[in-house]
């Protein structure tokens, strides 16, 4: 793949998208405002931008016109919902996933724009649920949820009309995604 992807913030969960990113084909950018991880980061060698606020320059710095897609990767709902809208102020067109900690956030960060929208409480809940329905490794079905396939898709260029509409469609892991019908 020939895209780019900015991942946003740096908290816990945003360690299975970054190695998920690092085994695949995928150019990603890690837009952050801990200096701390960014500088481990770096020593890692990825290619980091710390900033103090995630405001229009901070996602030019960090590569957002060349960008497919932004993964909003916060715990923070409210830094959520201004990272998509900033990201989607820049280029209405984007696609941009991000996590919600809270459901009742959800449709505030689908009305700011997100395309992609993973309930982290409800995606543990099925992921526990399913452990014990079923038998199966809890890392085994984590990297279903998570897996190369599903980053891809996010970061594929969408083929589509250019118009944006409202439907969305929620499946399996409290994952709502109407990244298909925005381009």
């Amino acid at each position: 793949m020939s895209g780019h992807l900015i991942v946003v913030g740096y908290d816990t969960w945003t360690d299975a998208v970054i190695e998920l990113l690092r085994s695949s084909k995928i150019s990603y950018s890690i837009l952050l405002t801990d200096k701390e991880a960014a500088e481990n980061l770096r020593s890692e060698g990825e290619e980091v931008v710390c900033v103090s606020d995630f405001n229009e320059q901070a996602f030019r710095y960090a590569g957002i016109d060349r960008a497919d897609a932004v993964l909003v990767a916060t715990l923070d709902d409210q830094q959520n919902i201004l990272a998509v809208l900033t990201a989607t102020d820049i280029d209405e067109t984007m696609t941009v996933g991000t996590f919600t900690s809270r459901e009742r956030d959800g449709p505030k960060l689908r009305r700011a724009g997100a395309d992609v929208i993973v309930n982290l409480g409800q995606a543990v809940a099925e992921l526990i649920a399913e452990t014990a329905l079923t038998g199966a490794e809890p890392q085994q079905l984590l990297e279903e949820i998570l897996s190369e396939e599903t980053i891809v898709e996010l970061a594929q260029p969408a083929q589509g009309t250019g118009e944006r509409t409202e439907s969305h469609e929620q499946s399996d892991a409290g994952i709502e995604n109407d990244a298909a019908t925005k381009r």
